[in-house]
């Protein structure tokens, strides 16, 4: 007679099972990242009363006119000292520099801008 195999009886090892549940958490991960690229998102001042079930971005304060103070704040920071700061000035230390509005071209007939030496 022919034994049969511990697997054919005892169903899948640990091993199979991890790689199984690995996959899977990544397939996870792989199809809520194209949810999450493909759904619209609507830039918006403040959140409507009557909010659908749209996603809304709130860009954070940002005050240009304290930019010195947060570099410095952050310079004390890295070394070592405790700071106290605020909503715009952690979004003027890490956001970067702010994008300046295109200017709107000059309308048919107006007289071009004067342009500086």
């Amino acid at each position: 007679m022919l034994k049969k195999g511990k697997s054919s009886t005892s169903g899948p090892s640990g091993i199979e099972i991890g790689i199984a549940a690995l996959l899977s958490a990544v397939l996870g991960v792989v199809l809520g990242a194209a949810y999450l690229v493909n759904k619209p998102v609507k830039k918006v001042d403040a959140i409507p009363k009557d909010a659908s079930e749209a996603t809304y971005y709130l860009e954070g304060k940002r005050d240009a006119n304290k930019t010195t103070a947060a570099l410095e704040k952050r310079k004390r920071f890295a070394a070592g000292e405790s700071v106290t700061v605020g909503e715009g000035e952690i979004n003027v230390i890490f956001g970067g520099t702010q994008k300046s509005t295109p200017k709107a071209p000059p309308a048919k007939g107006a007289p071009p801008a004067p342009s500086a030496p």
